[in-house]
């Protein structure tokens, strides 16, 4: 049985000089949260990113639910930056557990 993908993040190289990576993300489904923003640190990409898991996670009130866990299965991970890996994020999630 096929997960559908509830939830995207892509990370990117910065085009700014003073931050690292661009991060895009959202929801695809619910209220939709989603964002794009820069960090200038691996360790600030993944504090963001677990900010956002945990905001994903929480009530929305188009659904008047808890949002979905966020599992390996349910989300769309792609990076474009060879110092972040899919596994790394991946990684993120497991340890929330």
């Amino acid at each position: 049985m096929l997960t559908a993908r509830k939830y995207r993040v892509r990370i990117e190289p910065s085009t700014s000089p003073v931050e690292k990576y661009s991060v895009f993300f959202s929801k695809t489904y619910g209220d939709y949260f989603g964002g794009a923003t820069p960090v200038g640190s691996k360790e600030e990409l993944f504090n963001l990113l677990k900010s956002v898991f945990k905001t994903w996670e929480g009530y929305d009130s188009i659904l008047r639910r808890n949002g979905d866990k966020v599992t390996p299965r349910n989300l769309e991970v792609e990076t474009l930056v060879p110092d972040v890996t899919v596994e790394e994020i991946i990684s993120l999630i497991r340890r929330r557990c």
